[in-house]
């Protein structure tokens, strides 16, 4: 299993876009579609609001889980999930 892979869309702002295969669902597209003043630090409501506008305007399907642990190995992280599996990104 993979996460969502994601790009900086900008390298001056601390924030990234989720990655589409068309990069139609863009961080910036949202920002205009919601008309939300782009910020180099982008809060984290906003950050989750923009995923939950993706995901309604994109075919991903949720798996709801809870994340057991998180381990960081560099620039890496390993994401253990309350089923066993882990996540890799």
């Amino acid at each position: 299993m993979d996460c969502l892979q994601e790009r900086c869309c900008d390298p001056r702002r601390e924030a990234s876009s989720i990655s589409d295969p068309r990069s139609a669902l863009t961080l910036e597209a949202y920002e205009v579609s919601s008309n939300t003043k782009p910020v180099k630090r982008v809060a984290w409501e906003t950050f989750v609001n923009y995923g939950k506008w993706f995901q309604q305007r994109s075919s991903v399907e949720l798996d709801h889980q809870d994340v057991g642990e998180i381990l960081r190995s560099g620039s890496h992280f390993a994401i253990t999930l309350s089923d066993g599996n882990v996540v890799s990104c």
